[in-house]
Order: C-alpha cells, then sequence, then structure tokens
C-alpha cells in the first residue's frame, strides 16, 4: 500500500492483521505523518464520539472513492 493512501478494510470472518510501517527520509511524509499521530487519529475519534453512525458509514464510502479515482491512474 503506497504512503498515505486512505484505506479500508472488512473481515468477514475472525482473522488477525498485521501492517509494517517504515519512517521516510522524505520531510513532506515525515510531517504528514506527525499530522496523523498527533490531530488526524484524535480528530477520528472524536468523530466516532459525535456522529458514530454516519462517520463509521462515511470512511469506507470515501475509501472507495478514492480508489476508484486512483484506479485509472495506475492502468488498472
Amino acid at each position: 500500500m503506497p504512503s498515505g493512501m486512505w484505506h479500508h478494510m472488512e473481515y468477514l470472518e475472525s482473522s488477525f492483521s498485521l501492517s509494517l510501517r517504515a519512517l521516510s527520509t522524505d520531510y513532506h511524509e515525515i510531517t504528514k505523518g506527525i499530522f496523523n499521530f498527533f490531530i488526524l487519529r484524535y480528530f477520528d475519534r472524536a468523530m466516532h464520539g459525535v456522529a458514530d453512525n454516519s462517520w463509521t458509514k462515511f470512511k469506507p464510502n470515501k475509501a472507495f472513492k478514492n480508489a476508484e479515482k486512483q484506479l485509472p491512474k495506475h492502468g488498472v
């Protein structure tokens, strides 16, 4: 999965997943990672409390729309 790609996974059965990450040497990627870690995750957590159902539905829909935009760019 390319760095910075918003993704969504749903498991149909019980499962286990493991995500491995590597630190980037690119300043822009480091800045984005810091933003995600210190700000975006708290925003996501707050949205689950404020707009639980609509936020939970919005996220996979947004991920699918983003994927549909990217597919033609990559020849898929």
